[in-house]
């Protein structure tokens, strides 16, 4: 028995289909604001090295002495 509309979850096979592609955009979307944050930041403080040469972290406003 074969039906014509098949469910995923509550939702039909399509609406599951358009839900997962705009999920995926929106995922991308949100990826490529990260990355862009991320670079901005470094662009206005960027990490240096330490006396030791290990990465340090920037002092700003939020770090402790």
């Amino acid at each position: 028995m074969s039906e014509e509309f098949e469910n995923v979850g509550a939702v039909s096979q399509l609406r599951y289909e358009q839900i997962v592609a705009e999920l995926r955009s929106a995922a991308g979307r949100l990826t490529q604001a990260q990355f862009t944050i991320g670079d901005r930041a470094l662009e206005i403080e960027p990490t240096g090295t330490g006396s030791a040469g290990r990465l340090r972290a920037p002092r700003g406003r939020w770090s402790s002495p």
